[in-house]
Parts: structure tokens; sequence; C-alpha cells
């Protein structure tokens, strides 16, 4: 195992940790069920034509060519980065 994580470790490529080419995100944008993002559903808005649930779009901004250091953001921890 342990030969494995070398191994893992010595074919990691910074770009993938700091989201840079050809590894940057684009934008995501998906839909979520009427409710707050914890499930509430008293907080369900309708539609004004036919008064059904309207559904929410949420979205990821882009991380961009210049990758997470242009937003400020740091570089994504490895994996095991929590169970230390």
């Amino acid at each position: 195992m342990e030969d494995f994580s070398r191994t893992a470790v010595s074919l990691t490529d910074e770009r993938v940790r700091w989201e840079q080419p050809p590894f940057d995100l684009h934008r995501l944008l998906f839909q979520s069920a009427s409710g707050d993002e914890t499930g509430n559903q008293t907080k369900v808005y309708q539609q004004p034509i036919n008064g059904q649930a309207m559904d929410e779009l949420f979205m990821i901004p882009a991380v961009g060519r210049a990758g997470r250091a242009s937003k400020s953001f740091g570089a994504i921890l490895p994996f095991d980065a929590g169970l230390q």
C-alpha cells in the first residue's frame, strides 16, 4: 500500500490542484427542486402564471484559465487531508 501511495503522489499534476488548463473548470449550472438547500419545503415559490412550484438554479462559477490562484483560492487539498 505504501508503494501505491508513493506512486500516486508522484503522478499528481500541480495543474490539477490549481485548476489550470487543461484542468480548469467551466461554469456549472444545476437545478434544484423548490425549497431551500436544506430541503425546507416551507419556502416554495410559485410561478405566477400557473401556480406550479418554481425550480431554483444554482451556479458554480468558472475558475478560468488562470486557475484558482486568480480567484484567491488555495490549491485543492489532497484526498487524505481530512483524515490526518
